[in-house]
């Protein structure tokens, strides 16, 4: 539960290196079935944070790693997807 709040104090700081590190870290550490939601904002987070600090390659990383995985259905939003094209 810290870690939920620490993530949610960096979205609110705006800070993008902490957004990226702790979502990055919630995501490694997996989410359950029926959890996919929390999973999506993990990582559309963890992909907000590395456009924010430059590191584009991280958002195409963390895309192939759990993009799959948690849009196993290929609906994916409109929000993901453009995290993922934007160059």
């Amino acid at each position: 539960m810290t870690q939920r709040l620490d993530l949610y104090a960096a979205i609110a700081a705006r800070d993008a290196q902490a957004m990226l590190g702790l979502a990055r870290a919630l995501l490694g550490a997996g989410w359950t079935i029926g959890e996919e939601s929390w999973g999506r904002y993990l990582l559309l987070t963890a992909m907000l944070g590395a456009h924010a600090t430059g590191e584009r390659e991280e958002v195409q990383r963390l895309w192939q790693t759990y993009g799959s995985a948690l849009y196993a259905d290929g609906k994916v939003p409109p929000a993901e997807f453009y995290m993922v094209k934007l160059k």
